[in-house]
């Protein structure tokens, strides 16, 4: 048993640091101002649902280490998961936010009337661009 417990939080740790890695690059999107809005918006969607898997990942090892665990170490085991686990949320909820402002703006700063926003509705972006319609759906945190 103690065996597998230290598999499970081998494969957490990895999570974890690829977790961190993504939120680093996240975050520089977010600043870098050489990117443009709607460049920055189509990347930061990917790195939200990465961020919702890697959530997802999470869970699962924490629940799996929770189960393996003995009882005077459970305490430890929640605190530092639920640090991990808010940490995400932060980040998911920036990049929600920065994805509707940015949107806004792009549709302000579209001269060409080339790109318009149709809709920004709980989790779902429908753009217009003079050769098609995207339609986007922006997984939901969890």
């Amino acid at each position: 048993m103690e065996k597998q417990l230290e598999d499970v939080k081998s494969k957490r740790k990895i999570i974890r640091s690829l977790t961190t890695t993504l939120i680093t690059k996240t975050e520089c999107i977010i600043k870098d101002e050489s990117i443009s809005h709607a460049i920055k918006i189509e990347d930061l969607i990917e790195c939200k649902e990465q961020l919702l898997d890697k959530q997802n990942s999470l869970k699962k090892l924490n629940e799996k280490i929770e189960s393996l665990i003995n009882s005077e170490k459970i305490e430890k085991e929640i605190a530092s998961s639920e640090e991990y686990s808010e940490n995400i949320i932060k980040w998911l909820s920036r990049v929600s936010r920065f994805i509707k402002e940015n949107i806004k703006i792009l549709n302000r700063n579209d001269t060409n009337n080339s790109l318009i926003v149709l809709s920004v509705f709980e989790s779902k972006v429908e753009l217009y661009s003079r050769n098609s319609i995207c339609r986007v759906h922006l997984p939901d945190a969890e």
